[in-house]
């Protein structure tokens, strides 16, 4: 999408600019404690205010798309359980 350079704020982009989107992951190793990745998982998804005024970059942050799925990516029981309990799963 186009946008103009001054709507993200980023150094170095000084005309209108086609730029490329896409999703963070944060991966986590399937030992890690449920409650230690439900409390990384709940603090993203209440934090998006924060989030979004740290950087352009986290400007367009939609905690609700945290719990989308995709195929063949196997979600730790403990971002699934916050998942469920905000209704995102």
């Amino acid at each position: 999408m186009a946008i103009p350079w001054n709507a993200l704020g980023l150094v170095g982009i000084n005309k209108l600019t086609y730029v490329i989107e896409y999703n963070y992951t944060v991966f986590t190793h399937k030992d890690v404690p449920d409650v230690s990745v439900y409390k990384v998982t709940k603090l993203l998804y209440e934090s998006q205010d924060e989030l979004r005024a740290t950087s352009a970059l986290w400007r367009k942050f939609d905690a609700k798309k945290l719990g989308e799925k995709y195929a063949n990516v196997q979600y730790h029981p403990g971002a699934i359980r916050l998942f469920k309990e905000k209704g995102i799963w």
